[in-house]
């Protein structure tokens, strides 16, 4: 089909409208589209809106007609590029206002997405913006809908329509017409998307931008190849057929999404990327790939992942746990061509040691002897709030609400706090553990790397 045509298609029966437009909606859900489009599996495309930083619209999709370069950032070291074309239109929610209403209220309406990371769904202005457009379509059209959040939170789908209520601030007739009428799926969604690569960019001939907020962007993305999109399939107005858009897609009940969301994020991905944060921060590493490659820090995770978190990791089954963790190991995890690093990762430690170790805390609560990796990650970051790497000279700690009530506070007293860990293990064998490891990591130069090669010496 013709891009002409799509575009025509598109405006006059849309079927697909998403909020944010950033990085990774247009390397993973617009490249899904890109390809049931390429394939005859659709005839019509994604209208993207702006939600909060608007500056890409006006410099990054308006300027190249909605089209950019999706660059694939293979393990082995190469890379491969192709063109997404499935947006058709580019919006502002603050200036293009009417449009947006007209979209709402077409009956063809089948899904409104959402990539705003996780601190979009607190900004109580989004919401009121969106619930108004509810309220638009309320009067037009009676036809029910699916919202779906493409973010990498936890319950997902529960807290987009927790924030959709929310803006309707407490509109009785608004939120009855929500409940009945508009259906929230869970998903778990899993693509590294990296801000844009100056490399790439000079290789392209392409310009990064920064916006006020921030955000950088360019007229192209780039992304890893491994991807997991798993979607509770609850869409009452119908759907596009994504699960035939590329591999790792998956539509199946809300349970086994809540299984794949805790396998990675309580077991097989988040904790081992927090335990490679730490240490790679600790010995000097400034890319993730480089840290992975480090033998303590790959012993460590070998050991979380294998003998502690798989044990009791779910299975969604549409994933298989093992190769997860294969893959993530062996071939995410070491991509020469991902730039991020273990400070970026570090960033809020406090905030993620509950969702992340929590379920293993929990599950190993009457067996605790059976923990090696885990105390030795906790016991890291302990000595990783000191702020002085394992060779003796200082580094910058990453950004973290609790850091000025963390650095210098008792082992006890950080230990004993529910809020971080999700229990009191302070008086634990588990929390014992931990303390003999942090002063065994803090006795002198080169410590961090000796406890780790002691107990990880099997």
């Amino acid at each position: 089909m013709n891009r002409a045509q799509l575009i025509e298609n598109t405006a006059r029966a849309p079927i697909w409208l998403h909020f944010g437009a950033g990085n990774l909606f247009r390397a993973f859900p617009a490249a899904l589209m890109q390809t049931l489009i390429e394939n005859g599996l659709s005839d019509r495309g994604i209208i993207v809106a702006a939600a909060h930083d608007f500056e890409p619209i006006d410099r990054i999709y308006l300027p190249n007609d909605c089209v950019s370069t999706l660059v694939t950032l293979k393990s082995d070291g190469t890379t491969s590029t192709r063109e997404i074309a499935s947006v058709t239109e580019a919006l502002q929610l603050d200036r293009d206002v009417a449009r947006l209403r007209e979209i709402f209220a077409a009956p063809s309406l089948q899904l409104v997405s959402f990539t705003i990371t996780e601190k979009g769904y607190a900004q109580a202005e989004l919401w009121h913006n969106i619930a108004e457009l509810i309220r638009h379509r309320s009067k037009l059209c009676k036809t029910k809908i699916a919202f779906l959040s493409l973010d990498n939170c936890a319950n997902n789908g529960d807290m987009l329509r927790e924030s959709v209520l929310r803006g309707a601030d407490g509109d009785e007739y608004l939120c009855e017409y929500i409940r009945n009428n508009i259906h929230f799926p869970h998903t778990m969604i899993d693509k590294i998307t990296p801000s844009p690569d100056p490399k790439i960019a000079q290789k392209l001939g392409a310009e990064i931008i920064v916006t006020a907020h921030g955000g950088r962007h360019a007229s192209f993305v780039n992304a890893e190849e491994t991807q997991y999109l798993i979607v509770e399939d609850d869409f009452p107005n119908g759907r596009p057929p994504l699960e035939h858009g590329g591999d790792g897609v998956f539509f199946t009940d809300r349970e086994t999404v809540e299984k794949a969301e805790r396998m990675k994020v309580g077991a097989l991905l988040n904790p081992l990327h927090t335990a490679l944060a730490i240490f790679g921060c600790l010995f000097g590493y400034t890319r993730v790939c480089d840290a992975s490659s480090d033998l303590e820090i790959a012993k460590l995770l070998r050991r979380i992942g294998y003998a502690e978190a798989l044990p009791v990791a779910p299975n969604p089954v549409v994933i298989s746990p093992e190769q997860f963790l294969d893959t993530f190991l062996n071939v995410r995890l070491p991509n020469p061509n991902i730039p991020d690093t273990p400070q970026r990762i570090a960033s809020d430690t406090s905030q993620k040691l509950k969702p992340r170790f929590g379920e293993m805390l929990r599950a190993y609560a009457n067996d605790t002897e059976r923990l090696v990796g885990v105390p030795l990650a906790i016991a890291g970051w302990l000595r990783y709030l000191r702020g002085v790497r394992d060779d003796g000279e200082p580094f910058e700690l990453s950004p973290d609400p609790r850091l000025s009530e963390l650095i210098g506070a008792p082992i006890s007293q950080i230990l004993s706090d529910a809020s971080i860990f999700g229990v009191n293990i302070y008086t634990s064998q588990l929390g014992r553990c931990i303390e003999l490891y942090y002063h065994e990591m803090s006795a002198e130069t080169g410590s961090v790397r000796e406890t780790l090669r002691r107990y990880l010496n099997d």
